[in-house]
Protein backbone atom coordinates (compact mmCIF):
# COMPACT_ATOMS: atom_id res chain seq x y z
CA UNK A 1 0.00 0.00 0.00
CA UNK A 2 1.44 3.34 -0.51
CA UNK A 3 3.03 5.25 2.25
CA UNK A 4 1.84 8.16 3.17
CA UNK A 5 1.39 10.23 0.00
CA UNK A 6 4.01 8.32 -1.77
CA UNK A 7 3.07 6.70 -5.08
CA UNK A 8 6.07 4.49 -6.45
CA UNK A 9 6.73 1.73 -4.11
CA UNK A 10 9.99 2.10 -2.01
CA UNK A 11 11.91 -0.53 -4.27
CA UNK A 12 11.46 0.86 -7.02
CA UNK A 13 11.65 4.52 -6.09
CA UNK A 14 15.70 4.88 -6.53
CA UNK A 15 16.00 2.77 -9.47
CA UNK A 16 12.92 5.13 -11.11
CA UNK A 17 14.10 8.68 -10.19
CA UNK A 18 17.71 8.03 -12.01
CA UNK A 19 16.49 6.25 -14.76
CA UNK A 20 14.20 8.73 -15.02
CA UNK A 21 17.13 11.39 -15.23
CA UNK A 22 18.81 9.61 -17.71
CA UNK A 23 15.21 9.35 -20.13
CA UNK A 24 15.46 13.47 -19.60
CA UNK A 25 18.94 13.22 -20.72
CA UNK A 26 18.19 11.55 -24.12
CA UNK A 27 15.60 13.81 -24.73
CA UNK A 28 17.83 17.35 -24.98
CA UNK A 29 16.18 17.41 -21.44
CA UNK A 30 13.59 19.87 -23.09
CA UNK A 31 11.60 21.16 -19.20
CA UNK A 32 8.23 20.95 -20.84
CA UNK A 33 8.02 17.99 -22.72
CA UNK A 34 7.53 14.24 -20.43
CA UNK A 35 10.08 11.38 -20.86
CA UNK A 36 7.98 9.01 -19.71
CA UNK A 37 4.09 8.59 -18.01
CA UNK A 38 2.80 6.15 -15.64
CA UNK A 39 -0.36 5.27 -16.84
CA UNK A 40 -3.55 2.87 -15.45
CA UNK A 41 -3.13 0.02 -12.92
CA UNK A 42 -0.68 1.68 -10.76
CA UNK A 43 -2.17 4.71 -10.34
CA UNK A 44 -5.45 3.57 -10.31
CA UNK A 45 -4.40 1.12 -6.86
CA UNK A 46 -2.51 3.90 -5.20
CA UNK A 47 -6.15 6.15 -5.53
CA UNK A 48 -7.94 3.07 -4.20
CA UNK A 49 -5.22 2.86 -1.30
CA UNK A 50 -4.02 -0.32 -2.28
CA UNK A 51 -0.49 -2.07 -2.88
CA UNK A 52 0.22 -2.12 -6.68
CA UNK A 53 0.19 -5.11 -8.48
CA UNK A 54 1.74 -4.09 -11.37
CA UNK A 55 3.72 -0.58 -12.37
CA UNK A 56 2.94 0.46 -16.33
CA UNK A 57 5.03 3.33 -18.00
CA UNK A 58 4.60 4.95 -21.11
CA UNK A 59 7.63 6.27 -22.81
CA UNK A 60 7.14 9.50 -24.74
CA UNK A 61 10.21 9.63 -27.12
CA UNK A 62 11.59 6.51 -27.39
CA UNK A 63 11.24 2.90 -27.74
CA UNK A 64 11.24 1.12 -24.99
CA UNK A 65 13.75 -1.99 -25.59
CA UNK A 66 17.05 -0.32 -24.86
CA UNK A 67 15.67 1.84 -21.75
CA UNK A 68 14.28 -1.46 -20.57
CA UNK A 69 17.77 -3.22 -20.45
CA UNK A 70 18.99 0.16 -18.77
CA UNK A 71 16.74 -0.19 -16.29
CA UNK A 72 17.16 -3.88 -15.65
CA UNK A 73 20.70 -3.41 -15.04
CA UNK A 74 19.74 -0.83 -12.45
CA UNK A 75 17.13 -2.70 -10.27
CA UNK A 76 19.73 -6.04 -11.41
CA UNK A 77 16.29 -8.09 -13.57
CA UNK A 78 16.20 -9.01 -16.78
CA UNK A 79 14.17 -7.56 -19.58
CA UNK A 80 11.87 -9.55 -22.25
CA UNK A 81 9.52 -8.37 -25.20
CA UNK A 82 6.28 -9.44 -24.07
CA UNK A 83 4.53 -8.31 -26.84
CA UNK A 84 6.07 -7.93 -30.01
CA UNK A 85 2.85 -6.49 -31.33
CA UNK A 86 2.57 -3.57 -28.92
CA UNK A 87 6.19 -3.48 -28.49
CA UNK A 88 5.98 -4.33 -25.15
CA UNK A 89 8.76 -4.75 -22.88
CA UNK A 90 8.74 -6.51 -19.56
CA UNK A 91 11.32 -5.25 -16.71
CA UNK A 92 11.46 -8.04 -14.63
CA UNK A 93 12.86 -8.05 -10.88
CA UNK A 94 11.82 -11.03 -8.62
CA UNK A 95 13.16 -9.35 -5.20
CA UNK A 96 11.39 -6.35 -5.53
CA UNK A 97 7.18 -5.23 -5.07
CA UNK A 98 5.69 -5.90 -7.28
CA UNK A 99 8.40 -8.23 -9.13
CA UNK A 100 7.96 -6.77 -12.73
CA UNK A 101 7.18 -3.25 -14.51
CA UNK A 102 5.82 -2.93 -18.30
CA UNK A 103 7.06 -0.35 -20.42
CA UNK A 104 5.22 0.97 -24.15
CA UNK A 105 5.80 3.42 -26.62
CA UNK A 106 3.42 6.23 -26.32
CA UNK A 107 0.45 6.02 -29.32
CA UNK A 108 0.53 9.55 -30.10
CA UNK A 109 -0.33 12.08 -27.30
CA UNK A 110 -1.20 11.15 -24.08
CA UNK A 111 -4.66 12.16 -24.58
CA UNK A 112 -4.90 10.07 -28.22
CA UNK A 113 -3.07 6.85 -25.69
CA UNK A 114 -5.39 7.14 -23.08
CA UNK A 115 -8.52 7.77 -25.20
CA UNK A 116 -7.81 3.94 -26.47
CA UNK A 117 -7.87 2.40 -23.21
CA UNK A 118 -10.73 0.45 -21.78
CA UNK A 119 -12.35 1.97 -18.52
CA UNK A 120 -12.47 5.72 -17.27
CA UNK A 121 -10.51 3.96 -13.74
CA UNK A 122 -7.62 2.60 -16.13
CA UNK A 123 -7.51 6.19 -18.64
CA UNK A 124 -4.81 8.05 -15.66
CA UNK A 125 -1.43 9.51 -16.74
CA UNK A 126 0.88 11.12 -14.74
CA UNK A 127 3.99 12.30 -16.10
CA UNK A 128 7.11 10.37 -14.26
CA UNK A 129 8.61 13.37 -12.97
CA UNK A 130 5.75 14.25 -10.97
CA UNK A 131 5.77 10.80 -9.65
CA UNK A 132 8.34 11.48 -6.86
CA UNK A 133 6.52 14.17 -5.16
CA UNK A 134 3.73 14.18 -2.28
CA UNK A 135 1.65 16.36 -4.02
CA UNK A 136 1.50 13.95 -7.53
CA UNK A 137 -2.49 13.83 -7.23
CA UNK A 138 -1.96 17.53 -8.42
CA UNK A 139 -0.38 16.69 -11.69
CA UNK A 140 -2.82 13.47 -12.73
CA UNK A 141 -3.83 13.45 -16.17
CA UNK A 142 -7.78 12.39 -15.74
CA UNK A 143 -9.67 13.71 -19.17
CA UNK A 144 -12.68 10.91 -18.54
CA UNK A 145 -13.66 11.02 -15.01
CA UNK A 146 -11.51 8.38 -13.73
CA UNK A 147 -10.91 9.26 -10.33
CA UNK A 148 -14.34 10.19 -9.77
CA UNK A 149 -15.80 6.97 -11.07
CA UNK A 150 -13.13 5.26 -7.92
CA UNK A 151 -14.63 7.53 -5.66
CA UNK A 152 -17.88 5.81 -6.63
CA UNK A 153 -17.18 2.38 -7.01
CA UNK A 154 -17.99 2.38 -10.15
CA UNK A 155 -17.06 0.54 -13.53
CA UNK A 156 -17.84 2.76 -16.41
CA UNK A 157 -16.37 1.80 -19.86
CA UNK A 158 -14.72 4.77 -21.60
CA UNK A 159 -16.89 4.37 -25.06
CA UNK A 160 -19.52 2.44 -26.37
CA UNK A 161 -17.13 0.67 -28.89
CA UNK A 162 -14.57 -0.66 -26.17
CA UNK A 163 -15.80 -4.79 -26.42
CA UNK A 164 -15.97 -4.41 -29.98
CA UNK A 165 -12.50 -3.40 -30.48
CA UNK A 166 -11.10 -6.09 -27.73
CA UNK A 167 -13.87 -8.42 -26.73
CA UNK A 168 -11.66 -10.05 -23.55
CA UNK A 169 -12.71 -6.91 -22.17
CA UNK A 170 -15.94 -8.24 -21.80
CA UNK A 171 -14.51 -10.82 -19.11
CA UNK A 172 -12.38 -8.30 -18.27
CA UNK A 173 -14.86 -5.85 -17.04
CA UNK A 174 -16.02 -8.74 -14.38
CA UNK A 175 -12.20 -9.14 -13.03
CA UNK A 176 -11.60 -5.90 -12.41
CA UNK A 177 -14.83 -4.91 -10.95
CA UNK A 178 -14.51 -8.13 -8.42
CA UNK A 179 -10.85 -7.19 -8.01
CA UNK A 180 -11.38 -3.64 -7.14
CA UNK A 181 -14.80 -3.91 -5.34
CA UNK A 182 -16.78 -1.77 -8.18
CA UNK A 183 -20.19 -1.92 -9.29
CA UNK A 184 -20.40 -2.34 -12.99
CA UNK A 185 -22.36 0.43 -14.09
CA UNK A 186 -25.91 0.22 -16.25
CA UNK A 187 -24.72 1.70 -19.42
CA UNK A 188 -21.57 -0.48 -18.93
CA UNK A 189 -23.61 -3.33 -18.30
CA UNK A 190 -25.74 -3.22 -21.44
CA UNK A 191 -23.02 -2.85 -23.64
CA UNK A 192 -21.56 -5.64 -22.13
CA UNK A 193 -24.33 -7.70 -22.79
CA UNK A 194 -24.88 -6.64 -26.36
CA UNK A 195 -21.35 -7.20 -27.19
CA UNK A 196 -21.08 -10.84 -25.59
CA UNK A 197 -20.60 -13.19 -28.86
CA UNK A 198 -18.08 -10.97 -30.02
CA UNK A 199 -15.84 -13.27 -26.94
CA UNK A 200 -15.44 -16.12 -29.67
CA UNK A 201 -13.20 -13.41 -31.65
CA UNK A 202 -10.87 -13.36 -28.29
CA UNK A 203 -7.65 -15.62 -28.17
CA UNK A 204 -8.04 -18.74 -26.18
CA UNK A 205 -5.13 -17.63 -23.56
CA UNK A 206 -6.19 -14.34 -22.93
CA UNK A 207 -9.71 -15.84 -22.05
CA UNK A 208 -8.00 -18.39 -19.98
CA UNK A 209 -5.83 -15.56 -18.24
CA UNK A 210 -9.07 -13.64 -17.25
CA UNK A 211 -11.10 -16.22 -15.84
CA UNK A 212 -8.16 -17.76 -13.86
CA UNK A 213 -7.85 -13.99 -12.28
CA UNK A 214 -11.29 -13.91 -11.63
CA UNK A 215 -11.27 -17.42 -9.75
CA UNK A 216 -8.76 -16.44 -7.85
CA UNK A 217 -10.89 -13.10 -6.22
CA UNK A 218 -12.27 -14.38 -2.75
CA UNK A 219 -15.80 -14.22 -3.83
CA UNK A 220 -15.98 -15.39 -7.19
CA UNK A 221 -19.07 -17.30 -7.23
CA UNK A 222 -20.93 -14.05 -7.62
CA UNK A 223 -19.32 -13.02 -10.43
CA UNK A 224 -19.37 -16.32 -12.32
CA UNK A 225 -23.00 -15.93 -11.85
CA UNK A 226 -23.22 -12.41 -13.60
CA UNK A 227 -20.88 -13.62 -16.19
CA UNK A 228 -23.76 -16.26 -17.17
CA UNK A 229 -26.03 -13.17 -16.80
CA UNK A 230 -24.27 -11.60 -19.29
CA UNK A 231 -23.98 -14.64 -21.63
CA UNK A 232 -20.44 -14.95 -21.36
CA UNK A 233 -19.92 -18.13 -18.75
CA UNK A 234 -21.29 -20.44 -21.33
CA UNK A 235 -19.55 -19.06 -24.55
CA UNK A 236 -16.24 -19.86 -22.26
CA UNK A 237 -17.24 -23.15 -20.73
CA UNK A 238 -20.01 -24.29 -22.56
CA UNK A 239 -19.69 -28.10 -21.38
CA UNK A 240 -21.80 -25.74 -18.35
CA UNK A 241 -24.85 -25.15 -20.22
CA UNK A 242 -26.60 -28.60 -20.47
CA UNK A 243 -26.72 -28.92 -16.95
CA UNK A 244 -29.28 -25.69 -16.50
CA UNK A 245 -32.84 -27.26 -15.91
CA UNK A 246 -30.71 -31.00 -14.88
CA UNK A 247 -32.95 -31.61 -11.64
CA UNK A 248 -31.05 -33.86 -9.70
CA UNK A 249 -32.39 -36.58 -6.63
CA UNK A 250 -34.94 -35.54 -3.91
CA UNK A 251 -31.89 -34.68 -1.55
CA UNK A 252 -30.13 -32.20 -4.27
CA UNK A 253 -31.79 -28.75 -3.64
CA UNK A 254 -30.49 -27.31 -7.04
CA UNK A 255 -30.33 -28.17 -10.73
CA UNK A 256 -26.69 -29.21 -11.89
CA UNK A 257 -25.51 -25.94 -13.16
CA UNK A 258 -27.03 -23.95 -10.05
CA UNK A 259 -25.28 -26.73 -7.57
CA UNK A 260 -21.99 -26.23 -9.34
CA UNK A 261 -21.88 -22.26 -9.04
CA UNK A 262 -23.25 -23.34 -5.36
CA UNK A 263 -20.10 -25.69 -4.62
CA UNK A 264 -17.68 -22.95 -6.05
CA UNK A 265 -19.39 -20.66 -3.34
CA UNK A 266 -19.10 -22.87 -0.82
CA UNK A 267 -15.44 -23.25 -2.02
CA UNK A 268 -14.97 -19.66 -0.86
CA UNK A 269 -16.99 -19.85 2.33
CA UNK A 270 -14.59 -22.66 3.64
CA UNK A 271 -11.33 -20.62 2.55
CA UNK A 272 -12.92 -16.95 3.86
CA UNK A 273 -14.40 -18.24 6.97
CA UNK A 274 -11.68 -20.59 8.81
CA UNK A 275 -14.31 -21.48 11.55
CA UNK A 276 -16.73 -23.06 8.52
CA UNK A 277 -13.79 -25.54 8.67
CA UNK A 278 -12.78 -25.75 12.53
CA UNK A 279 -14.07 -29.90 12.59
CA UNK A 280 -12.44 -30.30 9.67
CA UNK A 281 -8.70 -28.40 9.83
CA UNK A 282 -7.19 -28.07 13.02
CA UNK A 283 -4.99 -24.73 13.33
CA UNK A 284 -1.44 -26.53 13.02
CA UNK A 285 -2.68 -28.35 9.97
CA UNK A 286 -3.70 -25.06 8.08
CA UNK A 287 0.08 -23.82 6.95
CA UNK A 288 0.79 -27.19 5.01
CA UNK A 289 -2.58 -27.04 2.96
CA UNK A 290 -2.24 -23.15 2.45
CA UNK A 291 1.27 -23.83 0.85
CA UNK A 292 0.12 -26.51 -1.43
CA UNK A 293 -2.77 -24.61 -2.31
CA UNK A 294 -0.37 -21.88 -3.78
CA UNK A 295 2.13 -23.83 -5.20
CA UNK A 296 2.25 -22.66 -8.69
CA UNK A 297 0.96 -25.62 -11.67
CA UNK A 298 1.41 -23.68 -14.48
CA UNK A 299 2.09 -20.31 -15.83
CA UNK A 300 2.35 -18.80 -12.80
CA UNK A 301 -1.24 -20.27 -11.96
CA UNK A 302 -2.07 -21.64 -8.34
CA UNK A 303 -3.51 -24.72 -7.15
CA UNK A 304 -6.41 -22.70 -6.09
CA UNK A 305 -7.45 -21.74 -9.31
CA UNK A 306 -7.40 -25.69 -10.62
CA UNK A 307 -9.50 -26.88 -7.16
CA UNK A 308 -12.50 -23.94 -8.38
CA UNK A 309 -12.15 -25.01 -11.73
CA UNK A 310 -12.34 -28.69 -10.95
CA UNK A 311 -15.84 -27.83 -8.18
CA UNK A 312 -17.12 -25.26 -10.87
CA UNK A 313 -17.05 -28.41 -13.64
CA UNK A 314 -17.33 -31.44 -11.72
CA UNK A 315 -20.31 -32.44 -12.43
CA UNK A 316 -20.38 -31.41 -16.36
CA UNK A 317 -20.49 -35.07 -16.95
CA UNK A 318 -24.35 -35.39 -15.29
CA UNK A 319 -26.37 -34.43 -18.04
CA UNK A 320 -24.93 -36.98 -20.63
CA UNK A 321 -25.08 -39.74 -17.56
CA UNK A 322 -28.48 -39.08 -16.25
CA UNK A 323 -31.10 -41.96 -16.78
CA UNK A 324 -34.09 -42.81 -14.61
CA UNK A 325 -34.65 -45.82 -13.29
CA UNK A 326 -37.94 -47.76 -13.10
CA UNK A 327 -38.77 -46.61 -9.42
CA UNK A 328 -38.22 -43.34 -10.60
CA UNK A 329 -34.59 -43.07 -9.02
CA UNK A 330 -32.49 -40.78 -10.98
CA UNK A 331 -28.53 -42.05 -11.35
CA UNK A 332 -25.60 -40.62 -13.14
CA UNK A 333 -23.55 -43.98 -13.49
CA UNK A 334 -20.03 -42.77 -14.75
CA UNK A 335 -20.49 -39.04 -14.70
CA UNK A 336 -17.16 -38.45 -13.06
CA UNK A 337 -15.21 -40.16 -15.78
CA UNK A 338 -17.20 -38.28 -18.46
CA UNK A 339 -17.03 -34.86 -16.65
CA UNK A 340 -12.89 -35.58 -16.18
CA UNK A 341 -12.84 -35.82 -19.97
CA UNK A 342 -15.13 -33.13 -20.89
CA UNK A 343 -12.85 -30.97 -18.68
CA UNK A 344 -9.84 -31.74 -20.18
CA UNK A 345 -11.03 -30.76 -23.59
CA UNK A 346 -12.20 -27.38 -22.35
CA UNK A 347 -9.18 -26.47 -20.28
CA UNK A 348 -6.81 -27.82 -23.74
CA UNK A 349 -8.91 -25.43 -25.88
CA UNK A 350 -7.98 -22.55 -23.30
CA UNK A 351 -4.43 -23.68 -23.83
CA UNK A 352 -3.95 -24.79 -20.10
CA UNK A 353 -0.48 -26.23 -18.91
CA UNK A 354 -0.84 -30.24 -18.79
CA UNK A 355 -0.09 -30.21 -15.27
CA UNK A 356 -3.21 -27.98 -14.80
CA UNK A 357 -5.43 -30.53 -16.69
CA UNK A 358 -3.84 -33.57 -15.09
CA UNK A 359 -4.93 -32.34 -11.67
CA UNK A 360 -8.74 -31.03 -12.46
CA UNK A 361 -9.46 -34.35 -14.31
CA UNK A 362 -7.55 -36.18 -11.09
CA UNK A 363 -10.08 -33.99 -8.72
CA UNK A 364 -13.46 -34.57 -11.41
CA UNK A 365 -12.49 -38.33 -11.57
CA UNK A 366 -11.89 -38.94 -7.89
CA UNK A 367 -14.50 -36.48 -6.46
CA UNK A 368 -17.09 -39.19 -5.37
CA UNK A 369 -14.25 -41.23 -3.68
CA UNK A 370 -14.64 -40.10 0.06
CA UNK A 371 -18.01 -41.48 0.21
CA UNK A 372 -17.08 -44.83 -0.90
CA UNK A 373 -14.08 -45.06 1.71
CA UNK A 374 -16.43 -46.34 4.24
CA UNK A 375 -17.14 -45.02 7.89
CA UNK A 376 -15.08 -45.02 9.28
CA UNK A 377 -12.41 -45.80 6.32
CA UNK A 378 -9.86 -48.64 6.64
CA UNK A 379 -5.93 -48.07 7.09
CA UNK A 380 -5.59 -49.48 3.70
CA UNK A 381 -7.93 -46.99 2.15
CA UNK A 382 -6.46 -44.02 3.75
CA UNK A 383 -2.90 -45.07 2.72
CA UNK A 384 -4.39 -45.65 -1.28
CA UNK A 385 -6.33 -42.60 -0.93
CA UNK A 386 -3.39 -40.16 -0.44
CA UNK A 387 -1.04 -42.40 -2.16
CA UNK A 388 -3.57 -42.19 -5.33
CA UNK A 389 -3.92 -38.35 -4.88
CA UNK A 390 -0.61 -37.32 -4.09
CA UNK A 391 -0.40 -33.75 -3.93
CA UNK A 392 -4.26 -33.31 -4.92
CA UNK A 393 -5.68 -34.73 -1.90
CA UNK A 394 -5.98 -31.45 0.48
CA UNK A 395 -7.74 -29.81 -2.52
CA UNK A 396 -9.96 -33.00 -3.24
CA UNK A 397 -11.33 -33.17 0.13
CA UNK A 398 -12.58 -29.60 0.34
CA UNK A 399 -14.24 -30.11 -2.83
CA UNK A 400 -15.97 -32.75 -1.35
CA UNK A 401 -16.71 -30.61 1.55
CA UNK A 402 -17.81 -28.21 -0.68
CA UNK A 403 -19.98 -30.54 -3.10
CA UNK A 404 -22.15 -31.88 0.02
CA UNK A 405 -22.38 -28.45 1.16
CA UNK A 406 -24.36 -27.24 -1.55
CA UNK A 407 -25.97 -30.44 -2.46
CA UNK A 408 -28.30 -29.64 0.89
CA UNK A 409 -28.30 -25.78 -0.05
CA UNK A 410 -30.06 -23.58 3.22
CA UNK A 411 -31.63 -27.01 4.19
CA UNK A 412 -27.90 -27.77 5.39
CA UNK A 413 -27.85 -28.01 9.35
CA UNK A 414 -27.76 -29.54 12.47
CA UNK A 415 -25.18 -32.85 13.88
CA UNK A 416 -25.74 -34.46 10.74
CA UNK A 417 -23.48 -32.12 9.20
CA UNK A 418 -21.25 -31.97 12.14
CA UNK A 419 -20.70 -35.51 11.64
CA UNK A 420 -20.55 -35.43 8.12
CA UNK A 421 -17.09 -32.50 9.06
CA UNK A 422 -15.59 -34.46 11.58
CA UNK A 423 -15.79 -37.69 9.29
CA UNK A 424 -13.49 -35.90 6.72
CA UNK A 425 -11.59 -34.08 9.79
CA UNK A 426 -10.68 -37.47 10.76
CA UNK A 427 -9.16 -38.38 7.03
CA UNK A 428 -6.83 -35.63 7.60
CA UNK A 429 -5.82 -36.43 10.75
CA UNK A 430 -4.44 -39.86 9.50
CA UNK A 431 -2.08 -37.92 7.08
CA UNK A 432 -0.78 -35.46 9.64
CA UNK A 433 -1.26 -37.18 13.05
CA UNK A 434 1.16 -38.84 13.14
CA UNK A 435 2.68 -37.19 10.08
CA UNK A 436 2.12 -40.41 7.16
CA UNK A 437 3.05 -40.71 3.67
CA UNK A 438 6.87 -39.95 3.75
CA UNK A 439 8.17 -41.37 1.23
CA UNK A 440 8.66 -45.28 2.15
CA UNK A 441 11.96 -46.60 2.43
CA UNK A 442 11.97 -49.43 -0.03
CA UNK A 443 12.98 -52.71 1.25
CA UNK A 444 13.91 -54.60 -1.85
CA UNK A 445 14.20 -53.67 -5.36
CA UNK A 446 12.93 -54.95 -8.69
CA UNK A 447 16.18 -57.33 -9.29
CA UNK A 448 15.90 -58.71 -6.00
CA UNK A 449 12.23 -59.86 -6.26
CA UNK A 450 12.32 -60.90 -9.53
CA UNK A 451 15.20 -63.22 -8.57
CA UNK A 452 13.74 -64.23 -5.55
CA UNK A 453 10.68 -65.04 -7.17
CA UNK A 454 11.73 -65.89 -10.62
CA UNK A 455 9.65 -63.59 -12.11
CA UNK A 456 10.15 -62.13 -15.19
CA UNK A 457 10.41 -58.26 -16.15
CA UNK A 458 6.95 -56.85 -16.71
CA UNK A 459 4.18 -54.61 -15.02
CA UNK A 460 3.45 -56.89 -12.53
CA UNK A 461 6.64 -56.09 -10.83
CA UNK A 462 5.39 -52.67 -9.80
CA UNK A 463 2.34 -53.78 -8.73
CA UNK A 464 4.51 -56.32 -5.97
CA UNK A 465 7.01 -53.10 -5.41
CA UNK A 466 3.64 -51.10 -4.52
CA UNK A 467 2.29 -54.07 -3.08
CA UNK A 468 5.42 -53.87 -0.48
CA UNK A 469 5.48 -50.01 0.05
CA UNK A 470 1.71 -49.93 1.05
CA UNK A 471 2.55 -53.03 3.77
CA UNK A 472 5.55 -51.71 4.88
CA UNK A 473 3.19 -48.20 5.22
CA UNK A 474 0.43 -50.38 7.27
CA UNK A 475 3.55 -52.03 9.40
CA UNK A 476 2.54 -55.68 8.10
CA UNK A 477 5.85 -55.92 6.78
CA UNK A 478 9.24 -54.12 8.64
CA UNK A 479 11.94 -56.09 6.74
CA UNK A 480 13.21 -57.62 3.22
CA UNK A 481 12.16 -61.08 4.04
CA UNK A 482 9.27 -60.21 5.71
CA UNK A 483 8.60 -58.28 2.25
CA UNK A 484 9.30 -61.29 0.00
CA UNK A 485 7.28 -63.26 1.90
CA UNK A 486 4.27 -61.01 1.46
CA UNK A 487 4.53 -60.98 -1.95
CA UNK A 488 5.28 -64.37 -2.17
CA UNK A 489 1.82 -65.38 -1.15
CA UNK A 490 0.43 -62.76 -3.81
CA UNK A 491 1.69 -64.46 -6.44
CA UNK A 492 0.30 -67.80 -5.49
CA UNK A 493 -2.95 -66.60 -5.02
CA UNK A 494 -5.17 -64.80 -7.85
CA UNK A 495 -3.47 -62.20 -9.93
CA UNK A 496 -4.99 -59.67 -7.70
CA UNK A 497 -1.91 -57.09 -5.91
CA UNK A 498 -2.29 -53.76 -4.35
CA UNK A 499 -3.89 -50.95 -6.60
CA UNK A 500 -6.24 -53.51 -7.87
CA UNK A 501 -7.85 -54.71 -4.47
CA UNK A 502 -11.37 -53.35 -4.07
CA UNK A 503 -11.67 -51.05 -1.07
Amino acid sequence: MPTGDRLLPGDWLPALREWHGLLKERDGAVPSRPAAYLVGGVLRDALLGRAPVDIDVTLAHAEPVEPARVLAGMVRGTAVVLDPERRMVRVAAARLQPPHLDLTPLRGAILADLQGRDFTCNALALPLEAAFGADWRDHLIDPFGGRADLESRRLRMLRDDVFREDPVRLLRAARVAAELGLTVEPGTEEAIVRHASALSESSAERVRDELVRLLLVPHAAQWLDTLDRWDLLCRVLPELAPGKGVMQPVFHFWDVFQHSLHAVEAIEVLLTQPAALDLVIEPAWRPAIETNLSEELGGGRPRLASLKLATLLHDVGKPKTKTVEPDGRTRFFGHAERGAAMAAQAMERLRFSRREIEAVQLLIREHLRPTMMGRPPSERALYRFFRDLGEEAYALLLLHVADARATHGPSLDGQAWRDFLRGVGDILRWRFVPPRMEAPRRLIDGHTLMAALNLPPGPQIGRLLEAIDEAYALSQVHTAEEALRYVAGLVHREPVVAGQETQ
